[in-house]
C-alpha cells in the first residue's frame, strides 16, 4: 500500500522466520523488516508510526486497555489504529458451545464485546472510534467454506494433514459456525485515530 517502512512484530521467533522469508522472496527486505517482542510495552520510542495495524491476534491479550495505551503513544498525531479481531456477543459467562469452541481450538481467547472495545480506545484517548460487526459476513463466508471443506475439499485436507488432523479441524470449523450463528462470537474491524 506504498508504506516506506514496515516494522511486523511477534512473540514467535518461527512465525518471524517464516514472515521473513516470505518478505525476501518479495522483494521487499530494504523496506519490510520484523522484530520479536515479549508481551508489555511495545519497544518503539513514542509518536513512531503513522498506522498500527493488527490482525486477529488482541484477542490473545488479556489486558487489552494496557495495549491499547501502548498502540497510541507509538503513534503520530492523527496516526490511525486499524484492527480485524475476534468480539463477542453478550456478557456473563459463555455457553456450553463456546467453551466447546475454545476446547477444539486448543488456545486462549480473550474476548470483549464491541461495546467494551470502543469504551477501552476512547477511555485510553483514541477519538474517530469506528467498531464494525462483521459476524453476518463471516457466518455467511464460514459456512461456505465448511461446506467445502466437508465436500471437494475433503480429500485434499486429508491428504496435507492426515485424517486425524481433518477430523478434529473439521469438528473445530463446525464448532465455530455455531457460536457465530449463535452470536457469541463477533469478527469485528476496529479504526480509531490519535487526535492532533
Amino acid at each position: 500500500h506504498g508504506a516506506g517502512s514496515v516494522v511486523g512484530i511477534d512473540v514467535d521467533p518461527g512465525l518471524l522466520a517464516q514472515a521473513e522469508a516470505r518478505i525476501a522472496r518479495s522483494g521487499l527486505t530494504d523496506r519490510i523488516r520484523t522484530q520479536c517482542i515479549v508481551p508489555g510495552e511495545l519497544p518503539f520510542q513514542d509518536e513512531s508510526f503513522d498506522v498500527v495495524f493488527s490482525k486477529d491476534s488482541i484477542v490473545q491479550i488479556p489486558g487489552k486497555a494496557a495495549l491499547y495505551a501502548e498502540i497510541i503513544r507509538v503513534l503520530r498525531p492523527h496516526g490511525r489504529f486499524i484492527a480485524s479481531d475476534w468480539l463477542r456477543g453478550g456478557e456473563g459467562a459463555f455457553s456450553p458451545e463456546m467453551l466447546e469452541f475454545f476446547r477444539l481450538e486448543g488456545i486462549a481467547y480473550n474476548l470483549i464485546s464491541l461495546q467494551e472495545c470502543a469504551a477501552l480506545l476512547r477511555a485510553v484517548g483514541f477519538t474517530e472510534i469506528e467498531v464494525r460487526d462483521r459476524n453476518a459476513w463471516y457466518c455467511d463466508l464460514a459456512r461456505r467454506e465448511l461446506a467445502a471443506m466437508q465436500g471437494d475439499l475433503r480429500e485434499i485436507i486429508v491428504e496435507r494433514i492426515g485424517a486425524e488432523r481433518a477430523r478434529h479441524f473439521l469438528a473445530n470449523w463446525r464448532q465455530m459456525v455455531c457460536v457465530l450463528e449463535r452470536g457469541e462470537l463477533r469478527p469485528g474491524h476496529v479504526q480509531a485515530r490519535k487526535p492532533p
